[in-house]
This record gives structure tokens, C-alpha cells and sequence, in this order.
């Protein structure tokens, strides 16, 4: 019934109550003590409409639970590792900027944009396990290589994070 509700909220529009509707068919689908395979299609779709309404912490917590309870499948790690990513993007675009004014940067404030470097370096690795996961299971050879060159990529990434890192213990250097 509230999945039903969820998805009519869904498609008119207001993802809020989709969300509240997934919380509540979930819950009740632990007190009913469903069957793993259908808790998951719960915290699946709950999974989906909380990345929509931009709760990626919530997201990502819940994508943990979910390959806890199917650790084979791909679409999870995918699923998880793009969600990493993300979140990666948009602290590295918001620390990009801070970096373009090193210059004008107090040490503090060097600090504070290093402790941001190296929670994107996290991210990436987590990211890059997730798809390094997905290359494993993958079946079919292309997807797989896909995930391998996206696990390579995000190795690149935490070199170049690191060498920010590296400018940034230089500036404090010099202050």
C-alpha cells in the first residue's frame, strides 16, 4: 500500500512524500519480518528517491545495508560507487575553488581546504572500491572493462588530489 502511495507521489511530482511513503513500506516490511529478497526491493527503491531528493548520506548508509544483504550484485556496487562519486565531484569542485585562491588564504584556512582534499581522497577510494567490485562480478567482459577503467580513472584523481595537498603543505610552508 505505501508503495503504491509512493510511486502515485513519485509521478506527481512530490518525491518528499515518496520518500516518507518508501520509509514507512519499509519498516513495515521488517516488523512483517518480509523475506531478504523483498526488503531489498524496499531499500532499493527507498535508495533511488533519497539520491533524488539529495540525501546522498542517507543514500550511501542504506547502499551499504544493500550490499550487505546481496553482495553479488553489480548494480548495487554500481549504484554505490557512483553515489561516491558524486558526492567526490562536488566537494573537489568546492575545494577547486578555495584552491584557486591559495594566495589569499590564511593557514587555518589552508588546513581546513586540506581536511577537504583528503575527504575527497576517501571518497574516490571508496568510489574506486565499488567499481573495482563490479569489474569482479560483472559477466559480460565490456561493462567489466568499463568499471576497471573507472576504477583507473579515479587513481588518477587521488594522484592529483594529493599533489593539491603537497601545494597546499607548500603555501603553509612558506607563511
Amino acid at each position: 500500500m505505501y508503495t503504491i502511495k509512493a510511486e502515485v507521489s513519485k509521478q506527481n511530482g512530490d518525491n518528499s512524500s515518496a520518500e516518507e511513503f518508501l520509509k514507512q513500506a519499509y519498516d513495515l516490511a521488517i516488523k512483517n519480518n518480509e523475506s531478504p529478497e523483498k526488503l531489498t526491493n524496499h531499500m532499493a527503491a527507498l535508495f533511488d528517491i533519497l539520491f533524488l531528493n539529495d540525501k546522498k548520506n542517507e543514500a550511501l548508509n542504506l547502499s551499504e545495508a544493500l550490499i550487505e544483504n546481496d553482495p553479488e550484485n553489480v548494480l548495487l556496487y554500481s549504484n554505490a560507487g557512483a553515489l561516491y562519486q558524486n558526492i567526490l565531484l562536488d566537494k573537489q569542485s568546492k575545494a577547486n575553488s578555495l584552491l584557486s585562491k591559495i594566495e589569499t588564504l590564511n593557514e587555518q584556512q589552508l588546513e581546513d581546504l586540506k581536511l577537504i582534499y583528503k575527504d575527497c581522497i576517501e571518497l574516490a577510494g571508496k568510489a574506486r572500491e565499488n567499481f573495482l567490485m563490479c569489474n569482479q562480478f560483472e559477466l559480460d567482459e565490456i561493462k567489466a572493462e568499463q568499471y576497471y577503467s573507472e576504477a583507473k580513472r579515479l587513481k588518477q584523481i587521488v594522484n592529483e588530489l594529493k599533489s593539491y595537498i603537497r601545494k597546499i603543505d607548500k603555501k603553509i610552508d612558506e607563511l
